[in-house]
Parts: C-alpha cells; sequence; structure tokens
C-alpha cells in the first residue's frame, strides 16, 4: 500500500544504538492507545512480524506528523492532514488485529 512520503517516513531512522530506546517509544506509543492491552500488545510485538510492522510505520506516522508540525508551512500543514488520515488507519488496523489475537 502506497502511503504520503513513504520516502519521509523512513529518511529518520535510527542506528543501531539508538534501536531499542525507539522501540520502547513505539511500544509506549501503542499502548497507550490501546490501554489495558500492554501484555498482548508486548507479546505480540516480539512474536509477530506483521503485528511489529504495524507498530513501526505507527510510530513513522507519528514522527512525520510532528518533523511536519515544525515546518509550519503550508504544503507542510497538507501533508500533516494526510499523515493524521493514515495514523487513524493505522490505529484501526492494529486495534483490529488486537482485538482478533486476544486471548482474555
Amino acid at each position: 500500500m502506497a502511503r504520503p512520503g513513504d520516502n519521509v517516513m523512513r529518511s529518520g531512522t535510527a542506528g543501531k544504538d539508538s534501536a531499542m530506546p525507539a522501540k520502547t517509544r513505539m511500544l509506549n506509543l501503542i499502548t497507550a492507545r490501546f490501554a489495558g492491552q500492554d501484555l498482548l500488545i508486548e507479546r505480540a510485538y516480539w512474536h509477530d512480524a506483521t503485528f511489529r510492522s504495524l507498530c513501526e510505520d505507527y510510530r513513522d506516522c507519528v514522527d512525520a506528523i510532528e518533523r511536519l508540525r515544525r515546518e509550519g508551512s503550508t504544503i507542510a500543514a497538507t501533508r500533516r492532514e494526510e499523515y493524521t488520515v493514515l495514523l487513524e488507519e493505522l490505529g484501526c488496523e492494529i486495534g483490529d488485529w488486537l482485538e482478533t489475537h486476544d486471548d482474555g
């Protein structure tokens, strides 16, 4: 699926040394959005590549929105709106995944 500014989303990828804090931040973003499902999220992140990819896309989208917010231009505002829609779609996908895989 093509996403707005795919090349922008991946340009800020952190190096190896900061990989763990980025994962922690990503999991914090997801668990904040889906409160009460922390254990399922943790388990799914480490054991399911599809779920992990959704989480990474979600984090990248949040990062892109923040970058665009700092830019403040009209073009950035338009792009930020596109990413906001994408973020909502990714949130729905993650929510659907969690609902489908919730054992409790």
